[in-house]
């Protein structure tokens, strides 16, 4: 069977602890679900949002690489007099 932490390369690496858990962000009276354990829930959420920080910070550094090309061009910038042709020709 799949499961979402193989997508993740986390596979076997967290015990999900299946089961009936209460989950305190619900009402008094119906907190109980089946679901993953608080622990597991825990370092799930801690790994992602390792990976979140790690993906934005790559993100920001396309993005500053992409302003630096834009600015001065795919090969960075040109030479004076390069690529003009003869004034009469």
């Amino acid at each position: 069977m799949f499961s979402p932490l193989t997508a993740y390369g986390w596979a076997g690496a967290v015990a999900l602890g299946h089961g009936f858990h209460e989950l305190e962000t619900l009402p008094e009276n119906d907190r109980v679900r089946y679901t993953i354990s608080p622990e597991a829930r825990k370092e799930v959420l801690r790994r992602l949002l390792a990976l979140n920080h790690e993906r934005a910070a790559a993100q920001v550094e396309v993005q500053a690489e992409g302003s630096v090309k834009k600015k001065w061009g795919k090969k960075g910038g040109a030479k004076v007099g390069e690529g003009q042709g003869d004034l009469f020709t």
